[in-house]
C-alpha cells in the first residue's frame, strides 16, 4: 500500500501479485490490488479484481467496490444491478445508496433515482444526533 501512495505503481503491483498469487484468499490483498488499479484508470482490471474480492466475502461493502468500477467504465445498467444486490445486504449504507441513485439517474430511472435519494437522506438522518433541548429538531418539507 505504502508504494502504491508513493507513486510507485510498477513495484506496488508486483507485490499485490505476489501476495495474492502467495493466497489467494487474502481478501484485503484483492481489494487494496483493486484500488491500486483503478487508482492507475485500470477500470476493467480493478474490477476484476474487486470481483475476486467479492467472491470472498458477499457483503455490501464489496458490491458497493465493484459498483464503482462498473460506473467508472460507463457501464450503468451492470453498477446499478450490483448496487441493488449491496442493498439488499447492506440497506444502511448511505455511500452505496447515493451511487445506486446517482447510476439510476444516469440510466433515466427518475423512480429508482429518487427512492434511493430518499433512502440516502434517511438513512444520514437518522445517524444524526437528536437535537439538544429547546432546539427545533431538523424538517424535511415538500
Amino acid at each position: 500500500h505504502t508504494l502504491h501512495k508513493l507513486q510507485k505503481r510498477g513495484e506496488a503491483y508486483k507485490l499485490y501479485h505476489a501476495s495474492i498469487r502467495a493466497d489467494a484468499a487474502n481478501h484485503d490483498a484483492w481489494q487494496d490490488f483493486a484500488f491500486a488499479l483503478s487508482d492507475g484508470q485500470w477500470h476493467k482490471w480493478a474490477e476484476w479484481a474487486s470481483r475476486q474480492a467479492l467472491a470472498l466475502r458477499l457483503n455490501g461493502d464489496n458490491y458497493f467496490t465493484v459498483g464503482n468500477h462498473l460506473l467508472s467504465q460507463k457501464r450503468y445498467a451492470d453498477a446499478r444491478q450490483l448496487y441493488l444486490q449491496g442493498a439488499a445486504l447492506s440497506p444502511n449504507n448511505p455511500g452505496l445508496m447515493h451511487n445506486l441513485g446517482f447510476v439510476c439517474h444516469l440510466s433515466h430511472d427518475d423512480v429508482g433515482a429518487v427512492d434511493a435519494s430518499l433512502r440516502t437522506c434517511q438513512i444520514y438522518l437518522a445517524a444524526t444526533t437528536p437535537p439538544s433541548a429547546g432546539q427545533a429538531p431538523l424538517e424535511l418539507t415538500p
